[in-house]
């Protein structure tokens, strides 16, 4: 070669110049575009080329994605080879190895939740990896259980070839290495004309751990993947289990007794409609069938499920995506229970462990008895014969079951319950979207306690029942709805309510418990002998509305109503007569008041009410309580007698009584007819109103026919006698709760006779001359006239000015003789020495006893 020219030198450093302006303008844009891409950092050492690939004595790479997780790449020793240009190498690195890779994952955080992705195309997978792969040692530094884990091994693969009809083999070797020990895997996978094949080996210190061969057939019109699994179990999973529990916190307190896991299974599968064939999707709406024997001998974690241990042998047929079992036979033990269903109970409600046998009986194809128990806090056990139809869809039949569970505590804010004790008979079905369960006779569930705070306690709780029935559908998007309807018995041995006097209750019946809405209809009756008739509902917005009748209720043989509420009056007693009632009552949503009516109808009421006797008491009461009022109307209300003391009846009311809910004690009380029956002749308020504590109101009340030989028959005093009938008005004035009597006038309605021979009189008239005359005019008084005045005050004196005009005919030839008698009387003393006398009943003398003993000295 001759010497280089001076055009041609030129030439050249012009080249060199020009090349060395593009790679600066190169890095510049390079630097970008890898910031872009999410790389932070990038370096290499000792960089080589050649017509092969490119070599680097060392290269550091930090990567990090949108979301903040962070990918450290730490490669010694690396080659890559130039990208294939043609043929099956196109577009991909022939060859790639590494003498030292290490791999460093941090996720962020608190990384974003995002939807799962859906798993790559293998073959999409297989286009990006080399021909030939190679990391001598290969360096895992991730996430893991126990905070951080570096696992470190090598890797071997090789694909050339691999994804053509007839092409060589992919074979990829991974062995993973860790205290001396070796976990070696290796998968050979191959595309043959009429489809896909791979088998994987797996080795533990060269002892066989696992073998999968699976085949996917493509060249008919629907695919078919059929495989085997063999896990003939190791003579010491010590190693294996260490390994684990690095990993998953399951694994960390298992027993490191060498026991032998052992796992078989082998399946042929025809996917459903779908892209991908292996999409598992697709294969649970395909056909075929499968089978797996486990056999655990010491617990084992599962993912989803915690440790499990035990046999299963387990055989499965499909059509169109209805899947059967063909063979159940198996005894499982879980325990650290993992899943979402478990999470979402109460910790007190969650089993710690449960265990499952499943047993065939005479065809083993569709009976089975199963056996499921739970251990923890809560302890339960189902026994049942199952029934599998091999009809579809795939159900199960429930024959003969029997749940039982004892000692279920629950404590929570809005209540508690302790002692709950299960024994419940029953027989149902189950598919994939519905259960119906059928409860028998003997059924029985018991309660010891059961506390709402601030609303009621329900102690010896029992319910019974022998045809109940629950029905749940769940599966699909729609929520999931349940129905508990039928016959239900309930007793609690006792009842403690802030309203209610305690003592056992008793519930008869029918339940329809629904998620949207709840409804019962029965009898309810309690230890006092109180029956309701009861029926309600219970809508899904929280409306409530409750519907009570009170059959007739004979008083004679007790009062029920005194023995159930803690706020029946202390002083009103019932012995005899017939009472019954209705009640409705509607609690809407939200903040709105409660509304509801009463009804009652009396015939015959004989009791006592504080120191008066009644009896005969018989009428229409009815109570309306609106959202902002109250009303009660007495249409018709009638007493026989009224006996305070100074007997009273025949009375009758009829009227109304209308307030505000804020203020009942201060509402209007209206009459169309309010008299009464006295000493032989009549009192009675004309129709009117009155407002209760209002100041200042007045009310004439009229007398008629009343019998002065009555009055003197109840009047407590010696010798007094007479004979006339009395008319006239008191006009009363309230005032609050204050009564007053302001001039009044009382009258004979014709002459008549007043008699009072007394010995205290005559000593008075021996010792005083002025009523020396006036105790012989009164030994045989003939009047013409009689008229008083009356009046009354808040103190309860008793005043009267009497105008007498007549003669006695023994006394001065029946001269004509006028007497002014004042009289003074405390009424509410009178009364007191009426109810100490034989005119009323014992209860009322001592009630009467009692409160003078009680009462303070004056």
């Amino acid at each position: 070669m001759g010497p280089f020219r001076p055009r041609t030198v030129r030439l050249l450093l012009l080249l060199i110049v020009l090349l060395v302006l593009a790679a600066c303008l190169a890095a510049a844009a390079g630097r970008a575009w890898l910031r872009s891409q999410g790389v932070e950092a990038l370096a290499w050492q000792g960089p080589s080329l050649s017509f092969a690939g490119v070599g680097l004595e060392r290269l550091t790479l930090t990567w990090r994605d949108a979301d903040g997780n962070r990918l450290e790449v730490d490669a010694d020793g690396l080659w890559l080879s130039w990208p294939g240009a043609a043929g099956t190498n196109r577009g991909y690195l022939r060859q790639v190895r590494a003498a030292r890779l290490a791999l460093g994952w941090h996720p962020a955080p608190d990384p974003a939740e995002a939807a799962p992705a859906a798993p790559p195309d293998p073959a999409s997978l297989l286009r990006w990896l080399p021909g030939d792969l190679r990391l001598d040692h290969l360096i895992l530094d991730l996430p893991c259980a126990s905070g951080r884990c570096v696992e470190q091994g090598s890797l071997a693969l090789q694909r050339n070839g691999f994804g053509n009809p007839g092409g060589d083999p992919l074979d990829l070797r991974l062995e993973a290495r860790r205290d001396g020990h070796v976990l070696a895997l290796r998968l050979l996978a191959q595309r043959l004309a009429s489809g896909w094949t791979a088998n994987l080996l797996g080795q533990l210190d060269q002892h066989p751990l696992l073998a999968l061969a699976s085949q996917l057939k493509e060249d008919a019109a629907t695919p078919t993947w059929q495989g085997e699994l063999d896990v003939p179990g190791l003579p010491d999973t010590t190693v294996l289990l260490d390994w684990l529990a690095a990993w998953t916190p399951l694994a960390r307190d298992l027993p490191r007794a060498p026991q032998a896991l052992r796992l078989s299974g082998s399946w042929e599968l025809r996917p459903g409609e779908g892209e991908a064939p292996l999409d598992p999707a697709r294969l649970w709406r395909g056909s075929g069938h499968a089978q797996v024997r486990a056999d655990l001998p010491q617990p084992w974690p599962v993912p989803g499920v915690g440790l499990l241990e035990g046999r299963l042998d387990l055989a499965l047929d499909g059509e169109a995506g209805r899947w059967r079992p063909r063979r159940l036979d198996g005894d499982l033990r879980a325990g650290a229970l993992q899943g979402d269903a478990w999470q979402m109970l109460p910790a007190t409600l969650r089993p710690q462990s449960l265990a499952l046998r499943l047993t065939p009986l005479e065809n083993a194809a569709t009976h089975v008895q199963l056996h499921l128990s739970g251990a923890g806090k809560t302890q339960f056990e189902l026994d049942t014969r199952l029934t599998l139809n091999d009809q579809a869809p795939l159900a199960v039949r429930l024959d003969a079951a029997r749940l039982s569970a004892s000692d279920v505590a629950y404590h929570a804010p809005a209540g508690a319950l302790d002692g709950l004790t299960l024994d419940l008979r029953l027989d149902g079905r189950l598919d994939r979207q519905h259960a119906e369960l059928h409860l028998r006779p003997t059924s029985r569930a018991r309660l010891a306690r059961l506390e709402v705070p601030g609303t009621l306690v329900l102690e010896r709780l029992v319910a019974e029942s022998d045809a109940l029935e629950l029905a749940l559908a769940y599966g699909g998007e729609a929520p999931a709805t349940f129905a508990l309807r039928g016959p239900v018995s309930l007793r609690a041995g006792r009842l403690e309510q802030a309203e209610l006097l305690d003592q056992g209750w008793r519930f008869v019946g029918t339940l329809d418990l629904r998620d949207s809405a709840q409804a019962w209809k029965g009898r309810l009756d309690n230890d006092a002998g109180l029956k309701l008739d009861l029926d309600g509902t219970h809508s899904a917005e929280g409306a409530l509305a409750l519907h009570a009748r009170l059959p007739e209720l004979f008083l004679r043989a007790g009062n029920p109503l005194a023995g159930t509420a803690r706020q029946w009056p202390a002083l009103l007693s019932l012995s005899s007569g017939r009472l019954r009632g209705e009640a409705q009552l509607t609690v809407p949503t939200g903040a709105a008041p409660a509304t509801g009516t009463l009804d009652l109808d009396a015939d015959g009421l004989d009791g006592i009410y504080d120191r008066s006797e009644l009896s005969g008491l018989q009428g229409h009461a009815s109570l309306r309580l609106a959202p902002r009022t109250l009303a009660l109307e007495m249409p018709d209300l009638r007493v026989a007698q009224l006996n305070p003391g100074l007997p009273l009846g025949p009375l009758a009311f009829a009227g109304q009584y209308r307030a505000e809910r804020v203020a009942p004690a201060a509402g209007r009380l209206e009459w169309r007819e309010a008299r009464a029956g006295l000493l032989g002749g009549r009192v009675w308020l004309a129709p009117g109103s009155l407002t209760l504590g209002a100041a200042d109101q007045r009310l004439d009340l009229h007398l008629e026919g009343v019998q002065l030989a009555e009055l003197f028959k109840v009047y407590p005093a010696e010798g007094l006698a007479g004979q006339g009938v009395i008319d006239g008005t008191l006009p009363l004035r309230l005032d609050g709760s204050a009564l007053r009597v302001e001039a009044g006038r009382l009258a004979a309605r014709g002459p008549g006779f007043l008699r009072f021979r007394s010995e205290k009189l005559r000593a008075l008239g021996r010792s005083n001359p002025g009523m020396g005359l006036v105790a012989d005019a009164l030994d045989d008084f003939r009047y013409e006239r009689l008229d008083s005045s009356v009046g009354y005050d808040e103190r309860g004196t008793l005043r009267l000015g009497l105008d007498l005009r007549g003669r006695n005919p023994d006394l001065e030839k029946g001269r004509p003789i006028n007497l002014n008698v004042n009289l003074e009387e405390d009424l509410p003393a009178l009364l007191t020495s009426l109810q100490l006398t034989d005119r009323v009943s014992d209860t009322i003398r001592q009630r009467v006893q009692d409160r003078l003993r009680h009462a303070p000295a004056p």
